[in-house]
């Protein structure tokens, strides 16, 4: 297996751990390796079966480290609600851990969760702006977007929700928090602005502010000084 991998055959790598399975107790730690190895080719649902069967396999930690790498895959096939919903599990099962590794997967899951929400106010922001300036841009379009924005700070806002934070990283954890309630403040207004039109210019200053103010926070927690 070992030797298609490195002659980049995937497939065929993973075909032959398969078939050494029949033969030996079930083992975690092979079908993670086909996991990871349909991932590459991107064979999304025969390596989420592979990291699926890891999971049911294991506990404690070595659960976590599955559910992890469960995780990362549901990213890299744009499914990213199931691949917090197993970040949150694995970090419940890392509960009170202050080992580096415990902060290191920490600060790796909350980068994707506020690359999510960023990308998100990107798009928001870029609609709005292009309302505003009288382009080519749709009132239904920039409303959709920021709905969009407003989905995905309630997504991420309870994924946050349900992590347990190392010790080394409780106030940042504290942080992030509340400048994903300001996000959800600002989307809340942004909706409110489209939604009544300029009479209601005051929301529209207060989607700048508030959004403004969290994604300066977040940004922060990203690339600490």
């Amino acid at each position: 297996s070992a030797l298609y991998a490195r002659q980049s055959q995937p497939r065929r790598a993973a075909e032959i751990l398969t078939e050494a399975l029949q033969h030996v107790a079930p083992d975690p730690t092979l079908y993670l390796r086909i996991g990871a190895l349909h991932a590459q080719r991107q064979a999304w649902a025969e390596a989420e079966n592979a990291y699926d069967r890891a999971v049911r396999l294991t506990q404690g930690v070595q659960r976590a480290e599955a559910l992890d790498q469960l995780g990362d895959l549901y990213l890299q096939a744009g499914r990213d609600r199931e691949g917090f919903i197993c970040y949150a599990e694995a970090s419940r099962l890392r509960a009170g851990g202050s080992s580096t590794m415990a902060e290191k997967r920490y600060n790796q899951i909350m980068r994707a969760a506020d690359a999510a929400l960023l990308d998100a106010s990107t798009r928001a922001q870029a609609a709005l702006e292009a309302y505003l300036a009288g382009r080519n841009v749709y009132r239904e379009e920039v409303w959709a977007a920021l709905n969009d924005f407003r989905t995905q700070v309630q997504e991420m806002s309870s994924f946050i929700g349900s992590v347990v934070p190392p010790a080394t990283a409780k106030t940042a954890h504290l942080e992030r928090k509340l400048a994903y309630s300001l996000a959800a403040e600002a989307a809340l207004a942004g909706l409110d602005y489209i939604d009544q039109g300029a009479g209601k210019r005051q929301r529209l200053d207060d989607y700048r502010r508030l959004v403004g103010e969290a994604l300066t926070t977040i940004r922060g927690l990203r690339h600490p000084a």
